[in-house]
């Protein structure tokens, strides 16, 4: 789908629920904790009902019904949608809850394979939770049928639009840029070059022109240019750009924190590509990839693609540092196991110092850790696993439905469970709810430890839900426990009859005249 946020909510109300729910006044105040770096910003009397006329856009659906709702949406991050109402939309969705309305929002962000998401769930006892999903979580939603629905959606929009003048429209694109890449490689000056590139740039520095640009044919030509002052014009120009040295000084002067405007931005990125495109700088070019405070420029991926071991201890020194992007935490991990693989634990657990809620950096760093053993079984070790269980007792779990140390603690958490820790049990049982019923089932299958089945066995005589009720069940049976399958909230009486003596099930609310009649198993 490219680069894009996908939107996928359902809901179900009882008698009036969703009327009232469509009409209310979207409140943020009504919950505490959001996301990282969704504040909520409303300035503006907005209903319910009004925000769901504002969901469109090139690939969406909605159905409301008197007593129901689904949403599929699928828009660019660079949509205003996105940017101005995605905390409308989570805060709506979750305030459902209130009317009687149970069921879940998914929001997705995508580049190919998933970048984050966030879920928010409604339950039947008006209780809400919303946290981010990790990677695993979010590739797991790809095969759920709101996601399926979403690509039929899209496919659907897609060919509708695949029309002659389309196709026009897209030659007519392509024989621009090919038309600017033989100017690029006939200008006689890399000056001039520049002037043939400045034009044929979008003029948004969006994230589809930073993933694209490196690949870009003008990228290619721009590098390959015959001007024998080429790399050195290149470099003085993307000095001047960014306003300080390129190379051993991390103080940049462009703007009040090195931040460029748009059509600087991407004029900046495609030289510091057509320098690596070229070779000869790549100290410079290593430098914006690293230090630039413009995350539009860091590239820590490219970096490490250099292969270069001076590089990656570069990146080391950012362990803990407050960063924008997942991914820059992720490959500041990855450099840190590969260059210092025996003082990697002890490093680690000096990012528990303190409280990591009060340091950005640390929490990041630390939920990138937790992550990057989801994957890397081979990096198994005894000081490994005593760093999770620090993780896992350093800190008090938070009384918030939504806190990002104990999202990051239950990734430290799961991947215990996976190694099969006896430590995952305890945490797990305790924290049951805050895990999920599905997650917390998945983690227990895992470990494996039968003595999980009598705490499950307190969760389905208390669990009402039909779908929760069968996954509790299925993993006593997993671990080899009986399961006793009575519906939630019943009791059982002994009747007798001339006859025979048989055993009636009965709901405990059953009025009291009349003869009672059975339950329906569920």
């Amino acid at each position: 789908m490219g680069y894009s946020v996908a939107f996928l909510g359902d809901l179900s109300f009882g008698a009036a629920g969703a009327a009232r729910w469509l009409a209310s006044l979207i409140d943020p105040s009504t919950f505490a904790e959001w996301p990282e770096d969704w504040t909520p910003e409303i300035d503006e009397k907005l209903t319910v009902g009004k925000l769901l006329d504002e969901a469109k856009g090139d690939f969406h659906e909605l159905d409301r019904r008197d007593a129901s709702v689904r949403l599929r949406l699928l828009v660019s991050k660079d949509d205003w949608f996105y940017s101005g109402r995605r905390m409308e939309m989570l805060c709506a969705f979750r305030q459902a809850a209130a009317h009687g309305g149970t069921g879940s929002l998914a929001i997705l962000g995508w580049n190919d394979a998933p970048q984050f998401g966030v879920r928010a769930t409604m339950t039947a006892d008006g209780k809400t939770t919303c946290s981010d999903l990790d990677k695993k979580e979010i590739k797991s939603l790809e095969k759920t049928l709101p996601y399926t629905e979403l690509e039929a959606i899209v496919e659907r929009e897609v060919a509708k639009l695949a029309m002659p003048d389309l196709q026009a429209k897209v030659s007519e694109k392509q024989k621009k840029e090919a038309d600017a890449v033989l100017a690029i490689a006939k200008a006689p000056t890399i000056e001039k070059a520049f002037a043939v590139l400045r034009k044929a740039l979008p003029e948004h520095a969006n994230h589809y022109a930073s993933e694209r640009l490196p690949k870009s044919p003008l990228i290619a030509a721009l590098a390959a240019h015959g001007d024998p002052r080429a790399t050195q014009v290149m470099r003085d120009a993307l000095r001047d750009l960014l306003g300080g040295p390129l190379a051993g000084d991390k103080t940049w002067k462009a703007g009040a924190n090195g931040y460029l405007e748009n059509g600087k931005r991407i004029f900046a990125l495609a030289l510091v590509w057509a320098l690596h495109g070229r070779g000869g700088a790549e100290d410079a070019v290593a430098h914006v990839w690293i230090d630039h405070p413009d995350f539009f420029l860091r590239n820590h991926a490219a970096v490490r693609a250099l292969g270069r071991r001076e590089l990656d201890l570069r990146l080391v020194a950012q362990l803990g540092q407050e960063r924008e992007s997942t991914d820059s935490h992720d490959c500041i991990i990855e450099a840190l196991i590969a260059t210092d693989p025996e003082g990697a634990p002890a490093r680690a657990t000096a990012l528990l110092e303190g409280d990591p809620r009060e340091t950005p950096g640390n929490l990041a760093a630390l939920e990138s850790l937790a992550r990057y053993f989801y994957e890397h079984d081979d990096q198994r070790s005894p000081a490994w696993e005593q760093w999770l269980r620090d993780v896992e007792r350093s800190h008090p779990w938070s009384d918030e439905t939504y806190d990002q140390y104990d999202q990051m603690r239950r990734n430290a958490i799961g991947v215990m469970a996976n190694w099969k820790m006896p430590e995952a049990l305890a945490p797990l049982l305790e924290h049951f709810e805050a895990f999920g019923v599905q997650r917390a089932c998945e983690l227990l299958e895992e470990l494996g430890d039968r003595a999980a089945v009598p705490s499950l066995e307190a969760h389905l005589a208390k669990t009402r839900r039909k779908a929760e009720r069968a996954r509790i069940e299925a993993t006593i049976e997993k671990l080899g426990g009986p399961v006793k399958k009575a519906a939630a909230g019943t009791g059982t009486t002994t009747k007798k009859t001339k006859k025979t003596k048989t055993t009636t099930t009965t709901t405990t609310n059953t009025k009291a005249k009349g003869k009672p009649k059975k339950s329906k198993s569920r």
